[in-house]
């Protein structure tokens, strides 16, 4: 199933529509507020390429590399934040008149990143508990989601707060 076939419309609106992305597009970004973004980024993304090897420490299939089992949630905090970022990239036709803004935009959409965020919503979609589980796995799953999505918009807060 494809992403756009899985949802009806954005992952989140309050992420699509944040000022951080808005201002992006707009390219009228403050240096500072990007600068502090893409330095909060990159401490980010150190933690995310440990939870990438996590996924591939803990996954059931050779060709998957991403079941994670009892590490679910950790699986739906990549999805979350790859979606959303796929999703704010793919929201506007405009770009940016500086290559910084066009270049953080153009690295979180296009073909090469729609796949990977395909094959993530695929994994998760393949090991979440069926419909007809009601168990407590499934709404803490949700439950995890709701707190990605709520701290993916923090972390666009965070560089004004600064």
């Amino acid at each position: 199933m494809g992403i756009r076939q899985s949802r009806p419309g954005p992952a989140e609106p309050e992420a699509v529509d944040h000022r951080f992305v808005r201002e992006l597009f707009a390219g009228s970004i403050d240096d500072t507020v990007m600068r502090d973004y893409l330095v909060q980024d990159y401490q980010f993304f150190e933690s995310f390429l440990s939870m990438l090897g996590a996924c591939a420490a803990h996954a059931d299939e050779l060709d998957a590399k991403l079941r994670f089992g009892r590490q679910l949630g950790m699986l739906i905090v990549l999805v979350v934040a790859e979606w959303l970022y796929l999703d704010w990239a793919e929201s506007r036709e405009d770009m940016p008149p500086r290559q910084v803004h066009r270049g953080w935009i153009d690295l979180h959409r296009g073909e090469a990143f729609h796949g990977w965020v395909q094959f993530l919503v695929d994994e998760l979609e393949r090991v979440f508990p069926e419909e007809e589980d009601q168990s407590s796995e499934a709404e803490t799953l949700t439950h995890v989601w709701q707190r990605a999505v709520d701290l993916e918009c923090a972390f666009f807060d965070d560089v004004y707060d600064n």
